[in-house]
């Protein structure tokens, strides 16, 4: 076997493999692979992405997995493949052209030589990940310490499949045992239940077995791996099958370490304390904040969607935010009705208490309504609670700002902004400068209009146009009429082209309003 050539040869396009995969040369990863080229539920980003590296003529392989790499061309599991040196920086400007976004776990979870990048594939609304590595990596999934130097003879001898080229299957066996045995045989797997190969694992190591003759095992462990015997590896494949004794397979995971312990990150003893260690904080962390989540490598994004009463804003929130967190830190806010802050509920809960009783009625009159009608003075009460209000709206924008400044993603429900009067923004400003205002009055004027000062407008500001008419049906029964019809009409109404907005019509089917915005959001990454 040589090593020294890494590059493919020169095959068809991907449309035509696909098309011949039945008149290919026998292989038995072709074969086996050959369901995926006829998969009509393949993601056509995923074909793409296929297509790309095959005319780039780029040193590669889909290096693991391959017994379900039609559920990787899916979407349903993530794409790995092991790249070459020399073919890192073309594959690099394939995945910015294809528009995927590279994504980052927290430093102490991340793998070296190993990026991972999200694609969206346009037509389904799905995400297509992308594992890349340069070196090939294995141990327990808290520490990955051991790095198998055979990327070389990985590559020089990957066959092309229908649509991806893949390791040949006595090349992914000896991968894929030393893996599970680094990652379960140890003793501290098996006392935390981490000891046993899932059924999908298990079921991996019967399709290879089946495809991969002895001599050419053995021929690759001579060539690749001198420093892992025969008689160890005969060892490890031995673990890895049900049956066997639990103080075999701890036998035969230190001797591994041991072999290995030339390409390891850390000593043998550190590497087991820091397992122990990542498997109890991380177990409990999962078990509390859930499952850790990813930030977007370009960095945070505050995205506000804007639109009146029957537009569908609610709807296109909980959609994007559910689909954003699938993947990446996500949070939702909502700076038209912020959470109250204490001194909200302590000032404002008496208030309306004493509203229901005939005072403070003021309270409840919209700004744009006093000011339209010439109005006198509201009162110190009206003033309050909207300097209240406006420093809730802050409070919350200012949260989101710094979950944002930390690579997060926020999405809002509604924004201050200053187009609009019938929803959120200043109410006050109409005051300033009124000869009628005492200094007491003055000051909450100038309060209100300070917190509403520092929101700066969102990072991705969305509009969800739709007539009134179509708005008042979709809130028949539910809210008054007039006022669903008078927010939506101002929406509706105002020139939104001089402004940063995507200005969306909500009157198109939600599927379609829902698919619109996650592309606007995505290529904003």
């Amino acid at each position: 076997m040589d090593g020294g050539h890494l590059a493919p040869p020169r095959r068809r396009p991907v449309s035509a493999r696909i098309n011949d995969a039945t008149t290919m040369r026998p292989d038995p990863s072709a074969a086996a692979l050959s369901v995926a080229a006829h998969d009509t539920h393949m993601l056509s980003l995923a074909v793409a992405l296929a297509g790309a590296l095959d005319e780039a003529q780029i040193p590669y392989c889909h290096f693991k997995s391959n017994e379900a790499l039609d559920r990787s061309m899916r979407g349903e599991a993530d794409l790995d493949l092991l790249i070459g040196a020399e073919g890192a920086q073309s594959f690099s400007q394939i995945l910015l052209r294809l528009g995927f976004k590279e994504a980052r776990l927290a430093a102490a979870r991340e793998v070296p030589g190993v990026s991972q990048s999200y694609g969206l594939d346009a037509p389904t609304g799905r995400l297509v990940q992308v594992h890349a590595h340069r070196h090939l990596v294995i141990g327990d999934h808290t520490t990955k310490n051991f790095r198998l130097d055979i990327e070389p003879e990985y590559l020089a001898e990957a066959v092309p499949a229908p649509l991806l080229r893949v390791p040949r299957p006595e090349h992914e066996l000896v991968l894929f045992v030393l893996r599970m045995v680094a990652k379960h045989c140890t003793l501290d797997a098996m006392m935390m239940l981490q000891g046993r190969l899932s059924t999908s694992e298990r079921r991996e190591l019967s399709w290879l077995s089946e495809r991969s003759s002895p001599d050419r095992v053995a021929g690759f462990l001579g060539a690749a791996l001198p420093y892992v015997p025969a008689e160890l590896f005969s060892r490890c494949l031995r673990a890895v099958r049900p049956g066997t004794s639990v103080w075999f397979r701890a036998r035969t995971a230190g001797r591994l370490h041991r072999a290995l312990d030339a390409h390891g990150r850390r000593s043998r003893r550190g590497d087991a304390v820091l397992r122990i260690w990542r498997r109890i904080v991380w177990g409990t962390r999962r078990l509390v904040r859930g499952a850790p989540k990813k930030k977007p490598a370009g960095g945070g994004l505050l995205v506000a969607i804007v639109g009146g009463d029957g537009a569908g804003k609610s709807t296109a929130v909980a959609d994007l935010a559910g689909w954003l967190s699938a993947v990446f830190a996500t949070k939702t806010t909502h700076l038209g009705k912020p959470p109250p802050h204490v001194a909200t509920l302590l000032v404002k809960g008496p208030m309306v208490v004493l509203r229901q009783l005939g005072l403070f009625r003021a309270t409840r009159v919209p700004a744009y309504r006093l000011q339209d009608s010439g109005a006198p003075f509201p009162g110190h009460a009206w003033l309050l609670w909207n300097v209240l209000t406006a420093r809730d709206r802050y409070l919350a924008y200012r949260h989101a700002r710094r979950w944002v400044i930390g690579g997060g993603l926020v999405v809002s429900d509604r924004m201050p902004l200053s187009q609009l009067r019938t929803m959120d923004g200043c109410r006050t400003s109409w005051l300033r400068g009124s000869a009628r205002l005492g200094y007491l009055a003055r000051r909450l004027v100038a309060l209100e209009m300070s917190y509403y000062a520092k929101i700066e407008p969102p990072d991705v500001l969305i509009v969800l146009r739709v007539d009134p008419a179509i708005a008042v049906q979709r809130k028949l029964g539910e809210d008054d009429p007039g006022s669903v019809r008078e927010r939506a009409g101002e929406v509706f109404d105002i020139d939104w082209a001089g402004t940063p907005a995507v200005v969306i019509d909500a009157a198109r089917p939600r599927d379609e309003v829902a698919s619109t915005i996650r592309r606007i959001v995505w290529s904003r990454l």
